[in-house]
């Protein structure tokens, strides 16, 4: 009897299958791998994707199965911590294997094969990270940025009045500060001030480029579905260009103000074209650049406004915090009549504690972004292989009775009575920039941003609830980072008549 050709495939695709499945399970039995919930055949644990994010999913799974557990999608193992003792075994005394990245490959388009800071590893990534820290955000360069700081801040300002008008209408919190950290970082990344059609451009298109950079491809966990990556990779590949083309007309803008002597030196692209000269040895190209600034600006702006907008948010809620926080500011400043400067922030304790309490409470990411392994060790006495995509629940750690007396409450106070170190690099009790060597480069200048913007808003107005006694909705939604669902509108009232 003859065999069909399509048989023939079907027995072969049958035969690997099980010799897979199989594989697997042997493999499984001499590893002491993490525990996981019931999977399905082939499919593993892609049926709890859908919840994989919500926080109501991770304290249920840490309850059954211990603060670190397995989800497998496809080919893909991904390992969830959610211990303060297991993150600060993992990325502090163990920080050298646990730096490395996951390459999922659908990611190259943005990355140029895995080439921006956070996606990166090894030489490369030392590299470009040493130079964006040493350089762009050192505090002796920070403070070159000054002049550009008041700048937005005074066009902060006058948009929330002419926004509020005559009648006191609401403000949108949320879209006016994130226009103001754009000019800011634009200007910070670039050296100059853009026109307001390319801010919108560029803002409209990092928008496309997270919304098409956090989708994956169903070969990403599914070789065997290459096939349907086509959509997919089309929408990315677009915007990628489109990226390209933006990015090269203000790196081309950037190099004709560069020879007449017109930019604020410091900025990032200029150190980026420094690097070119100075070592030879590491290949920078322009589509590197481009993916490096991009990076630049999407890791800066809205996890950053995100964190203005919720801790006014509890200060409209709280308007006895909000008082101290203006009481603490004229005491700084005397009796002079100025905006609150950078000289005045280290003599603002209570609000630094507000803005640390909003970090807690808040983080933008409620995980890190993935780790992977660079050899096979051990984590709390589990097996940890390269190729897992390995994520830190910072929100099991920030909100956690064990760590913090109630913990879902917003108190400002508790950080002022006890030694709180973001780094965590002695103790982790919270990490809204992560910790170890994968920590945020930009938390210093993030600190800065975000006491400044928050401490010129509270000076310059009195913010309310749009109508007496209402609750501010304080309800989340994931959108590249975690944000308010319903965006902060205030009432603002004058406390100063000039700025």
């Amino acid at each position: 009897m003859e065999i069909s050709p399509l048989l023939l495939l079907l027995l072969l695709l049958l035969f690997l299958i099980v010799a897979f499945i199989s594989w697997s399970s042997f493999s499984s039995k001499r590893m002491k791998l993490p525990p996981s919930p019931p999977s399905r055949p082939f499919l593993g644990h892609s049926h709890l994707f859908p919840n994989l994010l919500s926080s109501s999913f991770l304290s249920s799974q840490k309850e059954k199965l211990g603060p670190i557990f397995r989800l497998t999608f496809g080919r893909v193992h991904f390992i969830l911590v959610a211990s303060a003792a297991l993150t600060h075994e993992a990325l502090l005394q163990k920080g050298s294997i646990f730096s490395a990245r996951p390459q999922i490959p659908s990611t190259r388009i943005f990355t140029i094969s895995f080439h921006g800071i956070s996606s990166s590893h090894g030489p490369y990534w030392r590299f470009v990270r040493r130079n964006l820290v040493s350089r762009t955000l050192s505090p002796s360069n920070t403070s070159a940025f000054k002049h550009s700081r008041n700048e937005v801040l005074h066009r902060m300002i006058a948009r929330f009045r002419q926004s509020r008008g005559i009648a006191s209408a609401p403000v949108p919190v949320h879209e006016i500060c994130r226009l103001a950290m754009f000019e800011l970082l634009l200007f910070m990344c670039f050296g100059f001030f853009p026109d307001a059609s390319t801010i919108s451009h560029v803002s409209s298109m990092l928008h496309e480029t997270v919304t098409y950079g956090q989708s994956i491809a169903p070969s990403d966990f599914f070789p065997v579905l290459a096939f349907l990556d086509g959509f997919a990779l089309r929408k990315k590949r677009a915007n990628r260009a489109k990226q390209e083309k933006l990015f090269m007309s203000l790196i081309d803008q950037h190099q004709k103000l560069a020879k007449i002597g017109e930019l604020t030196p410091g900025n990032y692209l200029e150190t980026l074209f420094a690097l070119q000269t100075e070592d030879s040895s590491t290949e920078l190209s322009m589509d590197k650049m481009v993916t490096l600034c991009s990076e630049f600006l999407v890791g800066g702006v809205d996890t950053t406004v995100t964190t203005i907008e919720w801790t006014m948010a509890h200060l409209v809620e709280n308007p006895l915090i909000q008082a101290k926080i203006h009481e603490e500011i004229c005491e700084a400043i005397g009796d002079k009549d100025r905006p609150i400067g950078e000289e005045d922030l280290p003599n603002l304790p209570y609000l630094q504690a507000a803005i640390t309490e909003t970090l807690r409470l808040h983080p933008p990411g409620h995980f890190t972004l993935p780790h992977s392994v660079s050899q096979p060790c051990k984590l709390g006495g589990y097996d940890i292989l390269p190729g897992m995509a390995i994520y830190f629940s910072i929100t099991a750690i920030s909100r956690d009775p064990e760590i913090w007396d109630e913990p879902l409450e917003y108190r400002p106070e508790r950080m002022l009575s006890r030694d709180v170190d973001l780094t965590g690099t002695n103790k982790i009790t919270m990490l809204p920039f992560s910790a170890g060597r994968r920590i945020c480069p930009g938390l210093g200048v993030a600190t800065i941003h975000l006491q400044l913007f928050i401490a010129r808003m509270v000076q310059e107005f009195e913010w309310c609830t749009t109508h007496p006694g209402e609750i501010v909705d304080l309800s989340e939604k994931f959108q590249f980072v975690w944000t308010m669902k319903n965006p902060l509108k205030a009432v603002i009232r004058d406390r100063r008549k000039r700025t």
